[in-house]
């Protein structure tokens, strides 16, 4: 769960000048000068000789280092060896070349420090290999060392190498204590395989790539961050291979966004996990945020933890480190968090440019009356009966005279705000136990008019609502019952069953290695109008491997209808919204009976041979995710997922007849993408 908080008194600024976006033209709208502190995690002047001069008064960007004359760039090996047990004072301000000593293997006990207050700096005459690399390493410290390349700054969103300034490779307690990683093609710090790894006090920026990558080892690395300030010229996520890891007090800044961590063994399996689940990332909590602070936040593994971080993009700095002074007070107390709201790169269409209109994300707390638990009462021994085609009473849990309620508090807001921030107010409402409830926008010119008792239609007709709790009632929000009175949570139910979702997850052995898969069905939210709601959800298959490794594979998107309970189905890669049905007994007692034989399909001109899941289940149980397209008393047309020799899912159509009384399968489709 992601929680949030306005303001952390005394929090110090690492940062060099800030600008902020203005209209069309990016345009300067405040500077923040780096502190005097010796803290201070903003790169300092280095020059060749050491000198006994103060830091840079802060009135000033503090200048990027400047690289010496080639004779200038110094041997490493007069101050002694990367060797067990050694501890090897660098001299300050002076450029090291690492040359031939920078290949490190299964050294223990080593302590590398600046002599003085200062930081010594190692680097290489040419970036063709690493400046550091430490192989099967143990109990290695680094203090006020600083690794890089002199280098202009690189342009926005740069192609970054492959080459980083340092790597780690089976390493156990690797420190960084006051160091600084600067000027690489590539990623700064990569990580592969290695545990215990700690960053303090650390200052990465003007790096092309990341500045922490993970390595191609199956094995998730670990770190400890704090106090760090990660600066890059591009944004999105950054997938890492990490397990048990911290990040700390730390700042994430970037050019027109910011990186986000997020676990994952690539970018594939990173992707995938955006797909499937994004609320369930950090990269998702933060879509179309410029600026926010993080109080916490851990994924569903607890492979990252994220604890007081920044993440913001450096145009927007100044303004939102001013909103944090002054907006907090201008909230109702239920306002759990907000955010400056705007776009990052990555969600702008290649080609296009960046929309500069800024707003604010707010989340507020309000509360629900709970879903009741008590048992139904027994009269004459005889259990109370429901239709089965019919779901249970409603309860009132919210509705949109409270929302309106809520909201009564952010009618004045738009005199309030700073008058760059022009676009809507993204509200995302809580309940009392933490759980997302709804999300709707309102434009900041709009919300006097718009949060008015009177006048709810407005709201629902304008203001993007979406219901996040699958038990709200969409009739209680939309003021009439023909919007419908079936909840998401009682349309998920049936449609687990006919997807085959029960159980959740089955053991599989193709190929003679057990594999796990699920059906999963998540909801997506519901959206409603004045006169209509629909539940939206996602269908697809998990498969995760004896090794670890997790495939998630979309199927279909699907969509409900909250008055009749009609059904509608997408294909994952499609346009088409097709009318489907749940299949009823006799249906898919059917299309099981006529697929207990492999069916042949033909996919990039090969022959494929598919089967239920079950055919690979130790004991046997009919699991067939299924529905009905179109059907009559002569022919049936079915969705099915079946799969490959590898237990792989793919999406079949079929085309079942029936001649002479006999039910057969007359094609089998295989669904492009698939």
């Amino acid at each position: 769960m992601i929680e949030w908080i306005r303001k952390i008194p005394g929090k110090s600024r690492r940062l060099l000048a800030s600008c902020l976006v203005v209209g069309g033209i990016w345009a300067l709208a405040g500077c923040l000068p780096p502190p005097t502190s010796n803290a201070t995690l903003a790169p300092t002047v280095i020059s060749v000789t050491p000198t006994n001069g103060q830091e840079p008064s802060g009135t000033q960007p503090t200048p990027r280092p400047t690289l010496p004359a080639r004779q200038e760039l110094q041997p490493l090996d007069p101050y002694g060896a990367f060797a067990s047990g050694y501890t090897l004072e660098l001299p300050d301000g002076v450029w090291l070349d690492t040359g031939t000593a920078g290949r490190v293997s299964a050294v223990r006990d080593l302590v590398v420090r600046a002599s003085g207050d200062g930081r010594a700096i190692l680097t290489r005459e040419s970036d063709d290999r690493a400046i550091l690399t430490l192989t099967s390493c143990e109990n290695i410290l680094f203090r006020q060392v600083r690794f890089g390349y002199d280098q202009p700054d690189w342009p926005d969103q740069a192609e970054p190498g492959s080459i980083p300034l340092v790597e780690l490779v089976d390493c156990i307690n690797v420190r960084f204590e006051d160091c600084a990683f600067f000027g690489s093609a590539a990623d700064a710090l990569r990580l592969d395989s290695s545990e215990g790894v700690v960053l303090e006090n650390c200052t990465f920026y003007n790096n092309a790539g990341s500045p922490l990558a993970t390595g191609d080892a199956w094995q998730t690395s670990q770190v400890s961050a704090s106090d760090c300030l990660f600066e890059t010229v591009g944004s999105g996520m950054l997938p890492l291979n990490l397990g048990a890891s911290t990040f700390t007090r730390c700042e994430w800044i970037g050019r027109q966004g910011y990186l986000v961590p997020l676990a994952a063994a690539n970018r594939l399996q990173a992707e995938e996990r955006l797909l499937r689940a994004p609320r369930a990332t950090l990269v998702g909590h933060l879509t179309h945020v410029l600026a926010t602070r993080v109080a916490s936040f851990a994924d569903e593994d607890q492979a990252i933890r994220i604890q007081d971080n920044i993440f913001a993009s450096q145009e927007v700095f100044g303004l939102f480190d001013s909103l944090e002074q002054t907006l907090p007070a201008l909230l109702p107390p239920p306002t759990l968090a907000w955010s400056l709201s705007g776009e990052k790169a990555e969600e702008t269409e290649p080609g296009q440019m960046l929309d500069p209109t800024l707003g604010l994300q707010v989340t507020l707390r309000t509360e629900i009356v709970p879903v009741p638990t008590t048992t139904p009462v027994v009269t004459d021994a005889v259990a109370p009966t429901m239709s089965p085609t019919e779901p249970p009473a409603p309860e009132r849990l919210y509705d949109i005279g409270r929302l309106i309620s809520a909201l009564m508090p952010f009618r004045q807001l738009a005199g309030q705000l700073d008058p760059l921030i022009t676009g809507a107010v993204d509200f995302e409402l809580r309940d009392q136990f933490g759980k997302d409830l709804l999300t709707l926008a309102i434009p900041i010119d709009k919300l006097q008019e718009w949060i008015d008792g009177s006048r709810p239609d407005t709201l629902l007709a304008q203001g993007g609502l979406r219901l996040q709790n699958p038990d709200l009632v969409p009739a209680d929000f939309c003021l009439r019952e023909t919007c419908g009175l079936l909840s998401a949570r009682w349309q998920q139910a049936r449609l687990s069953r006919a997807l085959g979702c029960e159980p959740a997850q089955q053991i599989v052995y193709p190929a003679g290695e057990a594999c796990l898969v699920e059906h999963q069905l998540s909801y997506e939210g519901t959206t409603l109008s004045e006169a209509t709601a629909w539940h939206h959800y996602t269908f697809g298959v998990e498969r995760t491997a004896a090794q670890g490794l997790t495939e998630w594979k979309p199927v279909a998107i699907l969509a409900s209808q909250a008055d009749d309970g009609r059904y509608f189905v997408t294909l994952a890669g499609g346009t088409d919204r097709l009318p489907c049905q749940l299949p009823d007994e006799t249906q898919l007692a059917l299309v099981q009976s006529l697929l207990e034989e492999p069916v042949s399909v033909t996919a990039d001109g090969q022959e494929l041979a598919l089967q239920m899941l079950s055919a690979w289940l130790e004991e046997p149980a009919p699991v067939l995710p299924l529905l009905v397209l179109s059907a009559d008393e002569t022919q049936l047309t079915a969705l099915v997922v079946l799969y490959d020799e590898a237990c792989r899912p793919r999406t079949v159509t079929l085309e079942l007849v029936l001649a002479d009384d006999i039910w057969t399968i007359q094609s089998a489709e295989l669904q492009k993408g698939s």
